[in-house]
């Protein structure tokens, strides 16, 4: 395991030199995965963004319910005032 170091070898400085050229062995392969899963996620990107994909289409969609919700919402508002102003004149 990485870190199975007895505590009495710990204060050694070979031990801690050694430990350090393990921690840094493992930032290195821990900034290649990143660099890895970034360069993939950058070319899905374009992907996701294109015009035809299905994510566009679906948030064309969803756009055109909810400003259709709102003019429904709108239109029934109209009407409840208008009524309300009619019946109190």
């Amino acid at each position: 395991s990485f870190n199975t170091v007895l505590n009495e070898m710990r204060a050694d400085k070979e031990t801690k030199a050694d430990l350090h050229c393990r921690a840094d062995d493992l930032r290195d392969q821990l900034y290649e995965i990143l660099d890895e899963s970034k360069l993939a996620n950058e070319a899905r990107i374009p992907v996701c963004l294109n015009p035809s994909s299905w994510l566009t289409n679906k948030l064309y969609l969803l756009t055109n319910y909810y400003v259709a919700l709102m003019q429904v919402e709108l239109a029934r508002f109209e009407e409840r005032a208008s009524l309300m102003r009619d019946y109190y004149r």
